[in-house]
């Protein structure tokens, strides 16, 4: 492939990849089926939605000076699909998202004994879970319209930062730079709170620990939480809070840094909100306390008023590529070798190891159970970030219908465990569910 077909990578995208030493840049899409798809009928979708969005059949190549998208020709897309028949889907399902994300966009379909299993994977470099969910869409409309595979793809569009050029000022996006910096200079003489345990070597990088629970549970959860004038989302960041203090044994006097990620969707016009095969989230972050005796409801009530203190017209954008997206910025990231770049990140993976991140992810909604694909019929879906690998604890939520899966990902395993279960108790205890029915498994 020529080098005029290469597409250069932006500056998020660098720094995103600066960090996959540490960093499983992926966002894996599960959907569980009673029956079987049609193969080819499948297939055919996943390349149109290719066709549509030709981002998506492109791979990240990491290059000395400066990273690039490269395409991936027409004629080698159809090993994007991947057909996998097994008698241990779950055990075939860790293996398929255990591999190297070496496309924007792969299928992975699992064929148990009687149902299929598909596994939509996409580069996190390039695309968030609202994208991820886009593209599973795009697929499924497809697949029930019998699309044909166009003879050209449509031309490449680029869905980076740049859409909020038009919508953020250089100015704000000065005065982002200048208080994200304060910000970086204050985490950095804070008081270390917490360090993660150490990982040895019996301790490899494992998928999260998934927590399914029962049918309803989405429904009962969100009426709990308005209660408390909140939502599911800030009720699982404050059982997370309180779960971290339990198992991380966090002095009681000491602040915690919790964070949710934001989508940025939200700043733009209408006819951009889809905005496919694209990076655009942000992150807003709460320093909470434990107060004697604190209940689920006293820390929603905490979390409530960081909320309302983080809330504006800058929302979720501090914490993100926008507030680097200036000029002068983006002319001497862009004379900077990647090389020098990753070392940089390696300087800050340090600091992560002091101050590790804990946030939570709301990665949205999968169908509804009984959603007919021709014969086969939807029985659940979820999906997770890969992100456990970098001193990190992730939080990840998705439902389908009103069911509602949380998988928790960190490392070592052993303090993983402990956490989901702690997680889990609290948000049992909340809402008043039995703990005995809505056990923790492995992803999968």
């Amino acid at each position: 492939m020529s080098a005029s077909h290469r597409i250069p990578s932006d500056l998020g995208e660098r720094l995103f990849a600066a960090m996959t030493p540490y960093f499983k840049c992926d966002i894996n899409c599960v959907l569980e089926f009673t029956g079987r798809v049609d193969l080819d009928r499948i297939t055919t979708a996943f390349l149109v939605a290719l066709a549509e969005e030709p981002m998506w059949s492109h791979r990240f190549v990491v290059a000395f000076w400066r990273p690039y998208w490269e395409p991936i020709p027409r004629s080698a897309r159809p090993a994007l699909v991947r057909v996998v028949s097994t008698d241990n889907v779950p055990a075939a399902l860790n293996s398929a998202m255990d591999e190297p994300v070496d496309a924007a966009a792969k299928l992975h379909i699992l064929r148990g004994p009687t149902d299929d299993t598909l596994c939509f994977r996409v580069d996190h470099r390039l695309a968030d879970a609202t994208a991820a969910r886009l593209l599973m869409e795009a697929v499924e409309t497809h697949y029930r319209a019998g699309t044909p595979i166009p003879a050209v793809d449509a031309p490449v569009v680029r869905r980076t930062v740049k859409l909020f050029r038009a919508v953020i000022s250089e100015d704000q996006r000065k005065e982002l730079m200048q208080n994200f910096r304060k910000e970086i200079h204050a985490m950095m003489n804070a008081p270390i709170t917490f360090q993660l345990p150490d990982v040895t070597p019996d301790d490899p990088a494992e998928l999260p620990v998934r927590l399914d629970f029962h049918d309803g549970a989405l429904d009962e959860l969100t009426t709990r939480a308005m209660r408390d004038r909140g939502t599911p989302t800030l009720a699982v960041l404050a059982a997370l809070g309180l779960a971290m203090w339990d198992v991380a044994k966090i002095a009681p006097t000491d602040p915690l840094i919790l964070a949710m990620m934001v989508n940025l969707r939200r700043y733009l016009p209408a006819e951009l909100l889809p905005a496919p095969a694209s990076m655009l989230i942000g992150q807003a972050r709460f320093h909470v306390t434990h107060p004697d005796n604190i209940t689920m409801a006293g820390m929603m009530n905490q979390l409530r008023e960081r909320l309302k203190e983080e809330r504006g017209p800058h929302f979720g954008l501090m914490r993100s590529p926008v507030a680097a997206d200036i000029p002068r910025v983006r002319f001497f990231t862009s004379l900077l070798p990647f090389k020098l770049i990753r070392m940089a990140v390696h300087r800050q993976y340090r600091n992560f190891k002091m101050t590790p991140d804990v946030c939570v992810s709301d990665l949205g909604e999968f169908g509804k159970p009984g959603d007919e694909w021709g014969t086969a019929v939807l029985r659940n879906g979820y999906s997770q970030a890969g992100i456990w690998n970098i001193p990190s604890i992730s939080v990840c939520t998705s439902t389908c219908g009103s069911r509602l899966t949380i998988s928790v990902g960190t490392r070592p395993r052993s303090f993983t465990e402990k956490l989901a279960t702690a997680l889990r108790s609290h948000l049992c205890d909340y809402v008043g569910w039995p703990q005995a029915n809505n056990p923790a498994s492995t992803l999968g």
